[in-house]
């Protein structure tokens, strides 16, 4: 769910950055600015691209490039903006002419907009994929480094574990408490048990590094 969020977040950030983008270019360039119009196109073509990159997202989730190597992720990263921007660019113009009704306005000959709005949307679409695929990929190596460490920890644990078993603490506490009462009384003696316990305790370790 926080995936999620922070996906169409990030997705409605670009595309707004792209219509206020689209916009300030246009004004810049058409000294016979329409607001009304202009504001209406490019909301199409913004929405219309805010809604094909969920698509996007959605079928880069199910095939998984990132898990099936190199150039999986570079065929994918390459044919999916190439494929995208074509359809969004059809789409934009086959609304744009119900919208405006017809060829007979010369806003809809196909030809030359096709190919401008096409060249456009695919830099779009490949700056949006570059950053979608480097999102993921990060994403990724945090991934594995957090299940590297846990598996780490799981390992240091079963080793601490088969450790302190093989050692029977019980056995260990009694030893020094022995040696500690012998130390006041029979100090060779104290001497000669420390010296076994030793000789046990490296066995014990000795064996499970064998086993």
């Amino acid at each position: 769910m926080q995936h999620n969020r922070a996906f169409w977040g990030l997705n409605t950030s670009g595309w707004l950055i792209v219509w206020l983008g689209n916009n300030g270019l246009r004004y810049l360039v058409k000294p016979d600015y329409d607001w009304t119009e202009e504001l209406g196109h490019s909301a199409l073509l913004v929405l219309v691209g805010w809604l094909l990159c969920g698509v996007v997202r959605w079928y880069w989730k199910k095939q998984c490039p990132l898990e099936r190597g190199t150039w999986t992720v570079l065929r994918f990263g390459l044919g999916l903006p190439l494929l995208i921007s074509i359809v969004h660019t059809s789409l934009v113009l086959s609304l744009l002419y119900w919208w405006e009704g017809g060829h007979d306005n010369p806003r809809l000959s196909w030809g030359l907009l096709f190919l401008s709005n096409w060249i456009n949307l695919l830099f779009t679409h490949l700056i949006w994929m570059g950053l979608y695929v480097s999102l993921q990929y990060i994403r990724r190596v945090q991934q594995l480094r957090i299940e590297r460490l846990a598996l780490e920890k799981a390992l240091n644990e079963a080793r601490l574990n088969s450790l302190m078993g093989q050692l029977n603490p019980h056995y260990l506490f009694n030893g020094l408490n022995n040696i500690r009462a012998l130390m006041l009384e029979d100090v060779p003696r104290a001497r000669a048990m420390s010296g076994s316990l030793s000789a046990n305790l490296r066995y014990a370790l000795n064996a499970n590094q064998v086993a």
